[in-house]
């Protein structure tokens, strides 16, 4: 349960233990109840999910609202920054560049001789993973190949 304290025009996220926190003096059931809660200016807060947005985007927590008596979370979207924007570019390239490495080193014992496995699909799979970076969706929206199929090989 999320919860929040009122202070005059502002709002905290705020939780029972700092309410015990707050007040030493004062004891308090194990699970205060609502009306108890907003005896000391705290509430529960509504929880709303956070909006899925693009690298292009940043999302915050905003300000929570009073509607019907009820606190409810609110987010605010705005756009990146070129920094932003540009750091998220670097780092999912990185990423994905790491995920397509741990792919490559994974399966680098199907190009030996004695492989038991199809030489030939295996090598274009790989040949695959080492042009992910010329997709034109990459970094963001990166179409990984298919593995090919194990069946096919032969018991050592």
């Amino acid at each position: 349960m999320m919860l929040i304290k009122v202070e005059g025009l502002r709002t905290k996220n705020y939780s029972v233990q700092q309410l015990l926190q707050d007040n030493p003096n004062v004891s308090f059931p194990v699970n205060p109840s609502s009306e108890l809660l907003a005896e000391w200016n705290v509430f529960e807060l509504t929880a709303v999910p956070r909006p899925t947005v693009d690298h292009t985007k940043t999302v915050t927590e905003g300000s929570p609202y009073l509607e019907n008596d009820k606190w409810t979370q609110s987010w605010v979207v705005v756009d990146a920054t070129a920094e932003e924007i540009e750091l998220r570019r670097t780092d999912c390239s990185v990423s994905v560049r790491d995920e397509r490495n741990a792919l490559l080193t994974a399966c680098d014992w199907t190009q030996l001789p004695d492989s038991p496995v199809d030489r030939q699909a295996w090598s274009v799979y790989r040949q695959a993973l080492r042009d992910i970076t010329s997709q034109s969706g990459f970094p963001f929206a990166v179409v990984w190949p298919t593995q090919p199929d194990m069946a096919g090989s032969q018991a050592v």
